[in-house]
C-alpha cells in the first residue's frame, strides 16, 4: 500500500482525492495546497488525512511514495521535476507539461530514479472508450474512412492554459488508442486572436497515411456541452456521446450501392442499430488502479512514455499551425 501527497485541491483534486482515500492501494493521503480555505474544506470532508500548505516540504518527506500533482497546468513541469527528484512516483493531471522536450527530460529522469511518471488521460479508462477500441480492433467495423470529433460547453476558461491544452488531449488520446498510428500532418484553425493563450475555440483536422482524415473540435464557447465521436467505417459507424445517460454507444449497419452505372451517386442504407453494454466503472478508479499497477510491476501499462510525449508533441504542432493562420505542418 502507498503513501500519497495530493498536491492540488482543486476542480480535479476533488474528483482524485475521493477515489485515492476509497483505493485498495493506499494506506495514507496527504492534501497540500496553498489555499488555506481548501485544506478546510478537504479535513472537513475526510478527516482522516494529513494537510500541508508547504509543498516543498511534502515533496522532502521521506515517508511519502507517490505524488498525484492537480495545479495549473504552468506549474506541472517544474512539480513533476522536482518529485522526481525527491524519489517520488508521479502521477500528473493532463498535461504532464506543455513541451515534448520537457515530457521527454521528465520522462528520463524518472527512469535515472527508478520511478513511474503518469499521466491522467482519463477517457482512455472509459469503459465505452475501451469497448470501441476493442470492437473496432476485432474487425467488425472494416477499414476506418473518417472520424469526427466534438467536445466543446460553456467552459471555465483558465489564465494559464488555452482550450487546445485543456480538452484536445482527450480526443487526441482516444483516436490514439483506436487507431494505434501517427498522423502525418495536421492544421488548425481557430479565430486571430492576440496570443496562443485566447484560444477559445479550435477545429483540428490529423492527416494519416493510408488518407485518413480526422477532425476534432474543441470549444470553450458553446452554449450547449456535446461531447460526441462518430467513426465511419466501411461496414459499420459507431456513434460515442458521453454526455447521453445510458445510450452512449450506438453501432448503425449501413449499406451502400450505385443507383445509376453512368453516374457517382451513391445511396447510403442504414440496418440494424445495436446499443451495447460495457463496463460503466468510473475510469478515474480504473486510471488509479493502473497507476498503481504500474508501479509494483515497474513498467507502463495503458499508455507508454512514447505515446504520452506524441500527445504532447501533436498539440506544439496544432499551436504551430494556429500560429501560422491554420497552415498545413508536417510531423
Amino acid at each position: 500500500m502507498f503513501k500519497v501527497a495530493l498536491i492540488g485541491y482543486g476542480y480535479w483534486g476533488v474528483n482524485l482525492l475521493r477515489n485515492l482515500i476509497n483505493s485498495a492501494s493506499v494506506s495514507k493521503v496527504n492534501v497540500c495546497d496553498i489555499r488555506n480555505e481548501r485544506l478546510q474544506l478537504a479535513k472537513k470532508s475526510y478527516p482522516s488525512i494529513h494537510t500541508s500548505s508547504d509543498i516543498y516540504s511534502i515533496l522532502k518527506n521521506t515517508d511519502i511514495d507517490v505524488v498525484v500533482i492537480a495545479t495549473p497546468t504552468s506549474t506541472h513541469y517544474e512539480l513533476t521535476k522536482r518529485a522526481l527528484s525527491h524519489n517520488k512516483h508521479v502521477l500528473v493531471e493532463k498535461p504532464i507539461c506543455t513541451r515534448s522536450t520537457e515530457a521527454r527530460e521528465l520522462y528520463s529522469l524518472a527512469q535515472t530514479k527508478g520511478k513511474i511518471l503518469f499521466t491522467d488521460l482519463t477517457f482512455l479508462y472509459n469503459g465505452a472508450v475501451e469497448y470501441i477500441h476493442d470492437y473496432i480492433h476485432d474487425e467488425k467495423i472494416g477499414e476506418i474512412k473518417y472520424i469526427d470529433s466534438t467536445r466543446v460547453n460553456l467552459g471555465i476558461y483558465q489564465e494559464d492554459t488555452n482550450v487546445v491544452w485543456d480538452l484536445a488531449p482527450h480526443d487526441i488520446s482516444i483516436i490514439q488508442k483506436i487507431l494505434k498510428q501517427k498522423p502525418i500532418q495536421l492544421r488548425a484553425i481557430s479565430n486571430p486572436l492576440k496570443s496562443l493563450k485566447d484560444i477559445d475555440f479550435v477545429y483540428i483536422f490529423l492527416y494519416y497515411t493510408n488518407g485518413l482524415v480526422v477532425q476534432i473540435n474543441c470549444s470553450w464557447a458553446s452554449p450547449t456541452k456535446i461531447r460526441q465521436m462518430i467513426i465511419g467505417g466501411e461496414r459499420k459507424m459507431i456513434i460515442y456521446d458521453e454526455v447521453e445517460p445510458t445510450q452512449k454507444i450506438k453501432i448503425y449497419n449501413y449499406s451502400s450501392e450505385q443507383k445509376d452505372r453512368d453516374t457517382t451517386l451513391i445511396d447510403y442504407r442504414l440496418g440494424d442499430i445495436v446499443i451495447p453494454k460495457f463496463s460503466t466503472k468510473e475510469p478515474l478508479q480504473k486510471m488509479l488502479e493502473v497507476f498503481f499497477s504500474c508501479i509494483k510491476e515497474n513498467k507502463y501499462l495503458c499508455i507508454s512514455p512514447e505515446q504520452s510525449i506524441e500527445i504532447i508533441s501533436i498539440i506544439e504542432n496544432i499551436e504551430k499551425s494556429l500560429f501560422l493562420k491554420g497552415e498545413l505542418v508536417n510531423l
